[in-house]
């Protein structure tokens, strides 16, 4: 029972004008806490009541004790009660209950009378509570909440009329994905909570006051604008004075514009829509909101508050303050601009309940710091310290909480409308504007708020979801939209009304063609899936970036590391089980070698050799240990011959556009012996873009064969290193060498199972590993990857791990096109080439083995296999450089699913005849 008295000042009358703080009250006369692990009771299916936690992650939680297990079908709705009274002071003024969010939707209650009602999941949104109070008197608060079946439509078992978000399975795995009955049924088992969920207040504010405001800068007009409505909740017509003054939230003296008065009229019980400005805004770039790109730790963006007053003649009616950032997100040609600076994207994709408790980003990570290097403040920088600058809130906008941390950090953040299209939601023209509504008040001031994803994964496109963007812009015109799918391609979506666009952003596309100085903003949503690993996204990244994408994200983060943020763990916040060797729960990863990579892929002056990207396109390969190898895969170059590299250089910084690039030559390892002088190019690049630049020289004199030489190049930026690269390398051969293959077997019995006969010195599992020696030098070319299934007891499939595999240890998987091919370089030494080819999905496929040498392209050996729907290898001595093509004869396409490589040690073989 609420029995504090209210204390009727102006809160923001007494601040101080430069103190910085988290968040100024809006105007309120004062905010009272309804959560409480004791006062609420439930009840469920018109059973008895019980005490319950509010908010303690909704009536699923279990963080509920006991835990409701299932909601039986006959209701689809339960019943959150409490006794609260108003104090006697508050007579005559506002009374709102503000709620955090309510999953799906709710009605209110106060002593039985209906006071409002609001549809729509994980989103902000208040009700009046004024003409049913009675000050001084205890009053029962009842809040009847709807699990998201009530909004089906008659038939449907499924698709519900409200939005609702990605539906997060509890049980985290693969097999509990696969179960429709616990995923996207009604029994319970959803990490999302369902009822009262994030926070409860009661809001008492004055009779006539600030309902909204929507501050509007822009840096291309270099003026500031407030647009503020105004409600007067009395009997009689007001009129009132609106003014403004602007502080510093940094403390920094500023000349500020001076803001005029306005003089406004607003109605008996009605609300009006005031301006403030717009004024000229010539502070310079200095008081913008910028980024936090390159990554400081001590860093702190410039923020600035509005502090307003209502006055009628002399009399302060309320005062209100809006914190805000100068800041102007945009859309350029191909990308995206803050401030008229393009910037690139690299995000997480962070689901609400993979990351939460079962309640609602109820993590530490996400909630105030307890100490330094805690709550939000330290999640945003994590990410930060990894390269990521962005972070898409997956079907779920963000707390207020979770956007003021970022917009004192210089972190940017895309809230996602809580839709998942793929099979869950549809536009509903009855409730689906109210989301966009709810969450673009909410987000709309916030200077991290990148930009708006209207959806994620629609599959009922034609029909209305291009009428999201004419509702997205009647609340918030001036945030770029997208709508982030896999259904639709890509491309700009119109609005029906507005002329107005959003961009789909892609999600499992395979990485397409370079689309700088085109007209389209492409940019890659969910992706590196194959294998969901932290090299795979890092490896990803390197050739989106260098294809001009302008954003770019994996799924997710914390699947690659579980406990990477605060409070998380392996087994409760990973939807995949990916549980890598130095990822495991209770190991730091800072400074692994894994990260140390993701790192360097992501940062902003990236330097990236176009050969090694293009001759290592998989993800590096595991040493043991947390050890890794990338590149892992080099040419061989003959001394004496002339060779070029092209060579990306990025400046991804947000100021400056003058950088040195400094490169030298050195055998044997990167502070090794100098054998090519350092050169050095002065780049003009603009922020956010990069230059190819090419590297001419001519090979030096080894001294013997298979010396490293080493191109060790860097980047400076006013006179110091930004970036240095020192991974870049050739294998260098004293004279050129003939390549051979000679054909020696086939063998149709030993099926999947090689361990022990085939790939003593290394192998290469289509979709699974690369773990070829030193001494081969794999690229492919034509083809792609097909996975049939990743793990699999068929024995037909590779094994991996054991010999004999156990379980499901198997992969079955090719590289497949027509044709489908590949060099390999095997240094001048014999070595023995294997091959195995599956017909696994029995298409009678039947296809031409060719290998020729790789620099001439002369014809060395040709073989035809068919009939291997059992599984089948072939087996070449081969040395030098050789090109294998395989071409389809009969079958859909023509494939292969590993390369084995052993020693040649069985002395000088006899050729066996080719196939007739």
């Amino acid at each position: 029972m609420i029995t504090a008295v209210l204390a009727l000042a102006m809160v923001q009358c007494v601040l101080s004008a430069n103190e910085p703080r988290a968040q100024i009250s809006q105007g309120v006369i004062q905010e009272i806490d309804l959560a409480s692990d004791t006062a609420w009771t439930l009840r469920c299916d018109e059973g008895p009541t019980r005490p319950i936690k509010v908010p303690g992650g909704g009536w699923n939680s279990d963080q509920q004790s006991p835990r409701i297990q299932v909601m039986q079908d006959v209701r689809d709705y339960v019943v959150y009660e409490r006794k609260i009274t108003v104090p006697l002071e508050a007579s005559g003024q506002v009374i709102q209950l503000r709620f955090g969010a309510v999953t799906y939707g709710c009605e209110v209650y106060l002593d039985g009378q209906k006071m409002g009602e609001h549809h729509g999941p994980q989103v902000a949104f208040e009700i009046d509570l004024t003409r049913a109070v009675v000050p001084g008197r205890e009053q029962t608060l009842q809040v009847k909440a709807f699990h998201r079946r009530h909004y089906l439509q008659p038939g449907q078992t499924k698709t519900a009329e409200v939005a609702v978000g990605w539906d997060f399975p509890e049980g985290g795995d693969e097999s509990s994905r696969k179960e429709a009955a616990t995923w996207c049924e009604w029994h319970g088992n959803s990490k999302v909570g369902y009822g009262i969920v994030r926070s409860i207040q009661l809001a008492i504010l004055p009779a006539l006051h600030v309902q909204e405001v929507f501050v509007r800068p822009s840096v291309e007009k270099q003026e500031l604008t407030c647009d503020v409505w105004v409600r007067n909740e009395t009997d009689q017509e007001r009129k009132i004075t609106l003014g403004g003054t602007l502080y510093s939230w940094n403390r920094r003296d500023w000349k500020y514009p001076a803001i005029p008065s306005a003089q406004v009229t607003v109605p008996a019980n009605g609300s009006v829509k005031a301006q403030l400005g717009p004024v000229v805004w010539d502070l310079g770039p200095e008081s913008y909101w910028w980024p936090n790109i390159p990554f400081r730790e001590e860093y702190t963006p410039q923020l600035h508050r509005l502090d307003m007053k209502i006055t009628e003649g002399a009399k302060l009616l309320q005062a209100y303050s809006q914190r805000f950032g100068f800041v102007e997100h945009a859309e350029g040609p191909f990308y995206y601009t803050v401030n008229g600076v393009r910037i690139t994207g690299f995000s997480d994709a962070t689901a609400e309940g993979q990351t939460s408790f079962y309640d609602s980003y109820s993590s530490p990570a996400w909630l105030p710091p307890t100490k330094p290097g805690t709550g939000a403040p330290e999640s945003w920088r994590r990410y930060m310290r990894i390269g990521m600058n962005t972070n898409r809130l997956h079907c779920s906008p963000p707390t207020e909480y979770m956007m003021e941390a970022a917009d004192e950090v210089g972190f940017l953040l895309i809230p996602e409308a809580p839709i998942w299209g793929n099979g869950l939601s549809k536009y509903s023209l009855q409730y689906t504007k109210q989301t966009y509504h709810d969450m673009g008040r909410a987000c709309r001031n916030h200077p991290c708020i990148a930009r708006y994803s209207l959806t994620n994964e629609v599959r009922d496109w034609p029909t209305h979801w291009p009428l999201a963007i004419d509702d997205m812009l009647e609340v918030d015109d001036i945030h770029p939209l997208v709508y982030e799918t896999d259904r639709r391609g890509n491309g700009k979506v119109d609005g029906p009304k507005s002329g107005s666009h959003a961009w789909v952003m892609e999600h499992y596309q395979p990485i397409a063609r370079k689309v700088g100085g085109g007209n389209e903003i492409r940019g890659m949503g969910e992706h590196f899936w194959k294998k969901n690993s932290m090299g795979e996204y890092a490896v990803g990244i390197r050739t989106l970036r260098v294809n001009d994408w302008c954003y770019m994200s994996g799924w997710s983060w914390l699947n690659y590391w579980p406990n990477f943020l605060q409070g998380m763990s392996h087994e409760l916040h990973a939807w995949k089980p990916e549980n890598h060797a130095d990822r495991t729960d209770g190991v730091d990863g800072w400074g692994s070698p894994i990260v140390q990579f993701t790192q360097r892929s992501l940062h902003p002056y990236l330097i990236q050799d176009l050969g090694t990207r293009a001759d290592n396109p998989g993800e590096p390969r595991q040493l043991g240990g947390g050890g890794i190898e990338w590149p892992y895969q080099m040419p061989w170059v003959v001394a004496g011959k002339t060779t070029e590299r092209t060579v990306a250089i990025f400046n991804g910084g947000l100021n400056g556009k003058h950088l040195d690039f400094l490169w030298s030559g050195h055998w044997d390892k990167p502070d090794g012996p100098i054998a090519i002088p350092v050169s050095e190019v002065s780049c003009e690049i603009e922020p956010g873009f990069h230059r190819m630049q090419n590297i001419t020289f001519t090979v030096p004199e080894s001294g013997k064969d298979g010396r490293r030489l080493y191109l060790v190049m860097e980047s400076r930026k006013e006179g110091q290193s930004v970036f240095r690269e020192e991974g870049v390398y050739i294998e260098v051969l004293d004279k050129a060498m003939d390549s051979a293959a000679l054909f020696l077997s086939r063998d149709a019995t030993t099926h999947g199972n090689w361990l022990g006969k085939y790939g003593a010195d290394g192998h290469e599992l289509v979709g699974k590993e690369s773990k070829l020696p030193a001494y081969a030098k794999l690229q492919w070319e034509k083809g792609k990857l097909w996975t049939y299934d990743k793990s699999t007891d068929d024995p037909r499939a590779l094994a991996y791990f054991r010999d004999p595999p156990t379980g499901k240890d198997r992969i079955a998987a090719c590289w497949c096109g027509d044709p489908a091919s590949f060099t390999l370089d095997v240094g001048p030494a014999p070595r023995r080439l294997s091959l195995y080819f599956l017909d696994y999905d029995k298409k009678s496929r039947r296809q031409e083995v060719e290998i020729s040498d790789g620099p001439t392209g002369r014809m060395l050996d040709r073989q035809e296999v068919k009939e291997f729907a059992d599984g089948c290898y072939l087996t070449w001595q081969v040395q030098g450089s050789i090109r294998v093509v395989i071409r389809r004869l009969a079958g859909d396409n023509a494939s292969f699913s590993g390369i084995f490589l052993d020693a040649n040690n069985q002395g000088n073989p006899k050729p066996k005849q080719p196939n007739p």
